[in-house]
C-alpha cells in the first residue's frame, strides 16, 4: 500500500515537471537578458520584498554581477565613495565602472572611516553639494569578517553619507529572521540606513 502512495506522489511530481517544461522551456539558466522576464521572476522578487520588509526588489541571475551593474547605474562621475579596502574584486570593479570619485579607508578600521570621511568634509563647502557614499560588505568574502554597521550607520549620519552594503554573504546567515547584517544589528533597510 505505502509504496502505491509513493508512485501516486511520484506521478504528480512528474505532472508538475511536464507542466513547468510545457510552460516555460529547457535551458541551463533563465536570467531575463535571455529570456525575458516571466511570471516566477516577478514571484520570487515579490516574496524576496516581503520578507526583508522592503517595498520591492530586484532580481539577478548572477550575484556577483549585481554589485558590479549596481553601483555604476547609480553613482557616476564626481560622486564621492569611501570604500572600504577590503572589498572583493566584483565591488571594485562596480566602484570602478561608475567614474566616481574613490577613497579607501582601512579594511574593517572604524577609525581610518572617521578620519577619512573628516578630511573630505571638513571646510569643504563643495562636498556638501556632491552625492556621498560608504561601501562595505556585510561579511567580507575575502577575509570572512563583519562589518560593524552600527559604527557606519553612526559615522555616515555623522557626516552626511549613505550607506551601500553588499549583504550577499549575510543574506540567509545573519539577523533573527536571516535577513542579514543590517537586521542583525536592526538597522531599517530603507535609503536611509
Amino acid at each position: 500500500m505505502y509504496f502505491l502512495k509513493y508512485l501516486n506522489k511520484a506521478n504528480d511530481f512528474q505532472d508538475s515537471c511536464i507542466s513547468s517544461l510545457e510552460k516555460y522551456g529547457v535551458g541551463s539558466c533563465g536570467p531575463r537578458g535571455f529570456y525575458g522576464t516571466i511570471d516566477v521572476h516577478l514571484d520570487c522578487e515579490s516574496k524576496i520584498a516581503k520578507f526583508l520588509g522592503t517595498p520591492d526588489s530586484i532580481l539577478y541571475s548572477y550575484g556577483i554581477s549585481t554589485i558590479f551593474s549596481v553601483i555604476p547605474a547609480f553613482y557616476k562621475k564626481g560622486d564621492i565613495i569611501v570604500a572600504d579596502e577590503g572589498v572583493h574584486w566584483a565591488v571594485q570593479n562596480g566602484l570602478h565602472l561608475s567614474r566616481s570619485t574613490v577613497v579607501y579607508f582601512k579594511h574593517n578600521d572604524m577609525a581610518s572611516l572617521a578620519s577619512t570621511l573628516e578630511k573630505l568634509t571638513r571646510g569643504n563647502k563643495r562636498a556638501e553639494k556632491i552625492r556621498r557614499y560608504i561601501v562595505v560588505e556585510s561579511i567580507y568574502q575575502n577575509s570572512g569578517q563583519i562589518a560593524p554597521l552600527d559604527e557606519i550607520v553612526r559615522l555616515k549620519e555623522k557626516y552626511r553619507f549613505h550607506v551601500i552594503l553588499e549583504e550577499s554573504h549575510s543574506f540567509g546567515v545573519l539577523g533573527k529572521s536571516g535577513c542579514g547584517l543590517a537586521e542583525h544589528y536592526g538597522v531599517p533597510l530603507t535609503n536611509e540606513a
